[in-house]
């Protein structure tokens, strides 16, 4: 039974443009991925098989340096390991038990509560479900190291929040013109490569959850014509190419689809080009004020931004935060309900919940 992860969406309006035939030259430097923090120290001396696959499981967590710190536990035969395939979230408790044991080689499983999956755009797809998972441990030079592991990585809850940050990337709602959040996990380092992320993000479309609801005005054509770049004078730059046709209200609403999906991260001005050109003559740099009408969120100002939430182990718990993991208040928290999905309206006054009772489904709001 799928978990349900809670999405806030709202309303609003749209604006008009030009596109000028030229335009100045400007002087760029690359935003380059930043330094990452030292990585985690590998494996100790003598760590036995069962620990060494947890250890692993920890340092999934972080991604920097391509999972560097996990990569410390593999041996030799296993470079090659794909960390990019995919992203497992793992409720907190999760073993690691034998099944295949020897002197210098044994089979380690993982078993434990997958709670959804993150997409190669950073888009959670709860799905809870068993997941198990073998992993080949060898003993190379008197220490064990895994040998061969599935690709993707699992990372438990608790290290989702500490080493990822939430992002509202943003869509346009085709019944009202306006903008509306679709939110994203991103690697918390390296912070300077966030921009051109969150970028890919805005290329990769929305994310399942909400595919049929809204819609972008970057064309699945649609690239980069140059590196995501900072100006001279600190603006950040995205020169996209393959764009199509657009109208007026539909340059305003892409104008806001990239410069509120940035200013997530502390982007303060975005020059928007177009092969080179202005998206937007009259404003060349943008920022969130200059969009902020277009915002669906805009609409209520004092609407309190609800937090991501995740149905598991038949509780709806907050999946941001310092609290992260923790059950919300009430019967659909405290365990009153075995709940198996669950709804949230924008304002936090209702839920609506699947409660598994007696092999039945139960629909309670």
């Amino acid at each position: 039974m799928l978990a349900a992860l809670l999405v806030v969406l709202g309303l609003l309006a749209a604006g008009c443009a030009t596109v000028p035939g030229d335009s100045s030259v400007q002087v760029l430097r690359k935003v380059s991925d930043g330094a990452a923090p030292p990585a985690p120290p590998g494996p100790a001396d003598g760590t036995n098989p069962l620990d060494l696959v947890r250890g692993f499981v920890y340092a999934s967590g972080s991604s920097a340096d391509r999972h560097g710190a996990a990569r410390r536990f593999l041996a030799p035969e296993a470079a090659g390991w794909d960390d990019a395939a995919s992203v497992t979230v793992l409720d907190e408790q999760f073993g690691t038990v034998p099944v295949a044991t020897g002197t210098d080689s044994t089979t380690v499983r993982i078993r434990g509560t997958r709670i959804g999956m993150l997409s190669s755009t950073g888009a959670f797809e709860p799905d809870e479900a068993p997941v198990e998972a073998d992993v080949t441990v060898v003993r190379r030079d008197g220490q064990w190291r895994i040998a061969s592991l599935p690709e993707g990585v699992f990372v438990r809850l608790s290290d989702l929040r500490s080493n990822y940050r939430t992002i509202r990337v943003y869509f346009v709602d085709p019944a009202r013109g306006r903008v509306v959040p679709d939110l994203r996990y991103l690697p918390a380092v390296p912070a300077k490569a966030q921009a051109a992320q969150a970028v890919d993000m805005l290329l990769g479309g929305p994310s399942p959850a909400l595919a049929g609801s809204v819609t972008s005005r970057l064309l699945p054509t649609t690239g980069l014509h140059a590196n995501v770049a900072t100006a001279a004078d600190g603006g950040l730059v995205v020169d996209l190419t393959r764009l199509g046709d657009l109208d007026d209200a539909s340059r305003r609403q892409l104008a806001a689809q990239v410069v509120l999906t940035l200013s997530e991260i502390n982007v303060g001005r975005v020059r928007l080009l177009v092969d080179g050109v202005p998206l937007l003559p009259a404003t060349p740099d943008l920022t969130r004020s200059d969009v902020a009408a277009l915002a669906a969120d805009a609409a209520d100002a004092a609407a309190p931004q609800q937090q991501p939430l995740v149905v598991s182990g038949g509780r709806v718990r907050k999946l941001g935060g310092d609290d992260s993991g923790t059950p919300i208040p009430g019967q659909t928290g405290n365990g009153a309900f075995d709940v198996a999905a669950a709804a949230l309206t924008p304002d936090g006054s209702h839920q609506a919940v699947v409660s598994r009772e007696g092999g039945r489904n139960r629909l309670i709001v």
